[in-house]
């Protein structure tokens, strides 16, 4: 117990060593990861290839997708990390950016749980936030901008409660550049302000006025931050709501226009996974069963999951700021999934799940739940402490490894590499010693993150299919390419990859054809070949073998998933 009151009281060294082991930890399987050629989502690859350009003066040109990078998502905050990008141009680097950025998450959740939860609880709880699986699954799946949103969204959070504007604004800005689509969010931070100023204009305390003028006594402390003591508070002013408003709705009309100024087809992008919609409108039949399914419910409950569920139990405003990806994912032609959870698209999620949360212990504290109060407050046979205390360390251990990487991640701490995983690290070391540095290369998807750092890096899957992403355009592979990087299993990935895809399947079937007229059109020849990995280079007079273009018989049978460390893999039927 001593060390325990030593810690509370060192609060600040808690915290930030807890960070410390969440980014270590998570880098350290990320370089686990990339050694072992486990990266294979794509998204790495680009960003790495992207910020190469952009810090070497070649503007937002992405080789990969064959066009700039704008006519995909508008991302400026991607210039702040150019610079830094340049010191170590390698992908390692964004690796622990992305831990850096996701470990300090705890930082505003603890401000703004130390003023509104009395005693070490506020510390105890944003440390045991960093073993969220949602920010586990997105550290080790790929890299992506998006992992600045949650930092950005809870500061700003932060600064609203302590009525700290030109804070708020700036957080609001931050969380702008971060991708287009975050504007959204950022406008219910109006929504949220208009929320307050109801409640204020009705008689119903704002928490944080109450906070600020520091009620009398811990009860009635609890039951202000709670928001149920009734009373009048401090209105906020009309550019708190106006603000977000704005900017958020401004900045994303602009973005989109960007993007679609820069795009191969001329208008945003991502427009086709919403194409269906022109449909559901005339036909609700078809609307309510695209979103009654059980993949939105999957999803629901994963994001929810290690919340303890707190969002449904409780109504906060701050769940508000769940509405626009809520919407996104659910109207969207793919519907939700677990892969949400699974991937980085869950961290537009985690600040309104967060913050509801912290709403949802507030009120729990002051006695505005008194249901549930009563039942985690009961002691258990055995227990000395309260149960809410047991059940909550059993919950996080629990939810954490039902859907977190952790089974993987201790699969390798018991285990080591699996043989597969040896042999495919040697194979790919010795075919990638073979590859000039500044050579234009298209490679197999597990070689791509270790060749992007490059001008011109391309994806044997566009070479496969002919076209750019939901078939805009043609794609051709650049004349300037002069060595390509195959892999067996590659052939069935494709098999079972592109199929099942709306616009993929029709190029899907020509895409053998298409690999063997590329090699014979352009002279390449296998160079040195290892294990089920290839080097080819033009001019070579080696005979490349069936299995890397042909899927065999039976093989393609399968579907594409996200393992255990997080990884897009074929998991066979």
């Amino acid at each position: 117990m001593r060390i325990v009151s030593r810690l509370t009281h060192r609060p600040r060294l808690v915290l930030t060593c807890a960070i410390a082991v969440f980014i270590i930890a998570v880098s350290a399987v990320g370089f686990w990861k990339y050694a072992h050629y486990r990266y294979q989502g794509l998204d790495l690859t680009i960003y790495t290839n992207v910020l190469w350009n952009l810090s070497h003066g070649n503007g937002w040109y992405s080789s990969i997708q064959a066009n700039s990078y704008l006519g995909d998502h508008v991302e400026p905050f991607l210039l702040l990390i150019a610079p830094f990008f340049r010191l170590w141009s390698d992908p390692r680097s964004l690796l622990i950016l992305q831990a850096f950025v996701l470990g300090l998450t705890a930082i505003p959740e603890y401000l703004l749980l130390r003023r509104l939860v009395i005693g070490h609880w506020s510390l105890v709880i944003a440390s045991f936030s960093l073993l969220n699986p949602l920010l586990w699954n997105a550290a080790l799946f790929e890299f992506h901008a998006l992992a600045f949103a949650p930092l950005f969204l809870l500061s700003a959070a932060v600064a609203y409660v302590r009525r700290r504007f030109w804070w708020f604004l700036l957080f609001l800005l931050l969380s702008l550049m971060v991708r287009e689509d975050v504007a959204l969010i950022v406008t219910m931070f109006g929504a949220i302000a208009a929320v307050d100023w109801w409640r204020c204009r009705n008689g119903i305390a704002e928490r944080a006025g109450d906070a600020e003028r520091g009620p009398p006594d811990r009860a009635q402390a609890d039951r202000a931050r709670a928001g149920v003591v009734r009373g009048r508070t401090r209105e906020r002013q009309w550019w708190w709501a106006l603000a977000p408003v704005v900017f958020g709705a401004a900045w994303f009309l602009m973005a989109t226009r960007i993007a679609a100024a820069h795009n191969l087809a001329g208008q945003y992008k991502f427009l086709i996974y919403y194409g269906w919609l022109r449909d559901a409108f005339t036909d609700p039949v078809l609307l309510l069963s695209h979103l009654f399914t059980f993949g939105n419910l999957d999803m629901i409950l994963g994001l929810t999951m290690p919340f303890f569920f707190l969002p449904f139990l409780h109504r906060s405003k701050w769940i508000l700021l769940a509405i626009p990806p809520l919407l996104q994912t659910l109207l969207s032609a793919p519907g939700g999934s677990n892969l949400v959870v699974e991937m980085h698209y869950a961290l537009l999620f985690v600040p309104a799940l967060a913050l509801t949360t912290v709403d949802a212990i507030v009120a729990w504290r002051a006695g505005a739940m008194p249901w549930w109060r009563r039942l985690l407050t009961a002691r258990l046979p055995g227990f000395p402490k309260p149960a809410a205390a047991v059940l909550a360390g059993v919950w996080i251990f629990g939810v954490a490894w039902a859907i977190g990487p952790f089974p993987g991640i201790a699969r390798i701490l018991v285990s080591g590499a699996s043989p597969e995983d040896r042999a495919r690290r040697a194979a790919y070391d010795t075919i990638l010693a073979r590859v000039p540095p500044n050579s234009a290369v298209a490679a197999s998807y597990a070689a791509l993150p270790h060749v992007a750092a490059r001008r011109e890096v391309a994806s044997m899957a566009s070479a496969y299919l002919g076209v750019t992403q939901f078939g805009e355009s043609p794609y051709v592979l650049p004349e300037s390419t002069t060595a390509l990087i195959m892999d067996s299993r590659d052939a069935v990935t494709y098999a079972v990859q592109f199929p099942p895809v709306g616009w993929a399947a029709p190029y899907a079937e020509g895409g053998s054809a298409r690999l063997r007229a590329l090699l014979v059109e352009r002279g390449f020849g296998v160079v040195t070949e290892r294990d089920g990995v290839v080097f080819l280079a033009r001019g070579a007079i080696g005979a490349l073998g069936d299995h890397y273009i042909e899927t065999p018989a039976g093989a393609a049978r399968g579907r594409l998933t996200i393992d255990d460390l997080r990884d897009a893999t074929v998991l066979p039927d």
